[in-house]
């Protein structure tokens, strides 16, 4: 068993799946609609410029907080984003479900599969 062939047939059948057939057909949605794209869009920039501070240590300030949480609450209310990030939130559950498949049946530990954090790992 070859398991690029099998990768390959894998990602086939997730193309081929419900939730990404969903996923896509949300995405073109939101494609169509240029307020709902720059305003994905725009949620995503500052949603990264957080991760980032957040990865070099930084706290990012409650402005830049209160501003995400409110482009996100706006968000909320165009149907074509709700829908499209619903639709990317099943489609991101059925690949870690996938993942955590292929690592069970590898015999690896998958990362969080326990549902305890890193770093809430107790040491013996």
């Amino acid at each position: 068993m070859d398991p690029m062939i099998l990768a390959k047939e894998l990602g086939t059948a997730l193309k081929e799946s419900e939730e990404h057939k969903a996923y896509q057909k949300a995405k073109e949605q939101v494609e169509e609609h240029e307020a709902a794209k720059i305003m994905l869009e725009d949620f995503r920039q500052q949603q990264w410029a957080l991760e980032k501070k957040r990865l070099a240590g930084e706290e990012p300030g409650q402005e830049e907080m209160e501003r995400v949480k409110k482009l996100s609450e706006v968000m909320g209310y165009n149907p074509y984003i709700r829908e499209y990030l619903m639709a990317e939130m099943k489609f991101s559950q059925l690949m870690i479900e996938v993942q955590k498949t292929i690592a069970d049946s590898a015999g690896l530990e998958f990362p969080g599969a326990s549902g305890e954090k890193p770093e809430e790992k107790k040491t013996e």
